[in-house]
């Protein structure tokens, strides 16, 4: 099948349904060029019943609830070895990662810190064990919206909280 017919099929399937792998395959298309704009309409110019507000709905709005939680165990910190195992934040590969957290959860280790690759001042604490976390709390729910160039996070309704530039994922 041909990149356009691939496009139109994943662009189809947003208007059906979402699951990460034809995220993922869309998110490649946008890499390629796509905009969100195409992505939408190309679904009801394959298949014309298809709702272009069901996609929007589906494909750009996310809710996220936050919790705060006491967190009871040390966690490996990953920090130091960044700089010399550059697969710890690669944007976007996972497959180093993946390995380094699958050891480590197999060898038992309750969690790790790492740099986060989307934000350069920022953390990522992964929890490998979920019971040496407690007393979870209500934060806030974020809203996720996705512009043509850029997603807003609103933490009140209508209020845009935070905005990340689509083009630095």
């Amino acid at each position: 099948m041909e990149t356009e017919g691939i496009f139109s099929m994943k662009s189809y399937v947003i208007h059906q349904r979402v699951r990460s792998r034809d995220l993922f395959d869309l998110k490649t298309f946008v890499q390629q060029g796509k905009t969100i704009g195409e992505i939408l309409h190309a679904g009801p110019a394959a298949v014309p019943a298809c709702s272009i507000e069901y996609a929007k709905s589906v494909l750009i709005t996310a809710e996220r609830k936050l919790y705060e939680v006491t967190c009871d165990a040390a966690l490996v910190d990953l920090h130091p070895l960044t700089a010399k195992h550059s697969g710890l934040i690669h944007k976007t590969d996972y497959s180093y990662t993946h390995s380094v957290g699958a050891r480590l959860h197999r060898e038992g280790h309750p969690g790790l810190v790492t740099a986060s690759v989307r934000d350069s001042a920022g953390q990522n604490f992964v929890i490998l064990n979920p019971d040496i976390l407690s007393n979870p709390r209500h934060y806030c729910q974020l809203t996720y919206r996705l512009e043509a160039d850029h997603i807003s996070i609103e933490k009140q309704p209508g209020v845009v909280w935070m905005e990340i530039a689509t083009i630095a994922l």
